[in-house]
């Protein structure tokens, strides 16, 4: 069952849903308005192969940058985050995706899952369309959707994303050195 906005007040009132910070337009009919937050990380023109069963230092394939707008050029791939931090109850999930108006300006972006248990800022990967668009600080540009479990959760996240906060690299298990 996908929560309307009337059931997602109710979990924030009850402090089951932390939703930080929080304005009057972030509340939907059916989810989350998300806005970006003030960092982004684009990924690099590396020739070095990225291995994900070796030790990689994810930095050398990525640059940070904080500023109040970014501009994403066609066809490149950036990380973002949301200026809101979440917190979910054991008992919801949520989808991540962009607003409407942003998938029409040619961006993309993966649905993205968010656990139950999961608390922190959100990552979300976009990829530039055909044309440059700018995207400030502060814009809706996130939406979620939230559903309810089945069942309450026995274990919920407690995942390597856990209270990220900002843009969150990559954190691959391959240790190893190759």
């Amino acid at each position: 069952m996908i929560l309307s906005g009337a059931v997602i007040r109710s979990y924030i009132r009850r402090k089951q849903l932390v939703v930080s910070p929080i304005s009057k337009e972030t509340v939907q009919c059916n989810g989350l308005d998300l806005s970006l937050g003030h960092e982004v990380a684009r990924l690099r023109p590396c020739s070095s192969i990225l291995d994900t069963r070796c030790h990689t230092i994810p930095e050398e394939y990525y640059t940070k940058e904080k500023a109040p707008s970014f501009v994403i050029h066609p066809h490149e791939c950036i990380l973002t985050c949301t200026k809101e931090k979440l917190g979910l109850p054991d008992d919801i999930v949520g989808f991540v995706n962009l607003r409407s108006t942003y998938a029409r300006l040619g961006l993309l972006s993966p649905c993205g899952f968010i656990e139950a248990g999961f608390n922190g800022q959100l990552t979300v990967e976009m990829t530039g369309g055909h044309f440059p668009v700018r995207i400030h600080t502060g814009e809706r540009i996130f939406h979620v959707v939230f559903m309810q479990l089945s069942n309450r959760s026995r274990s919920t996240y407690k995942g390597r994303y856990q209270n990220q906060v900002g843009v969150t690299l990559p954190i691959l298990d391959g240790q190893k050195r190759c």
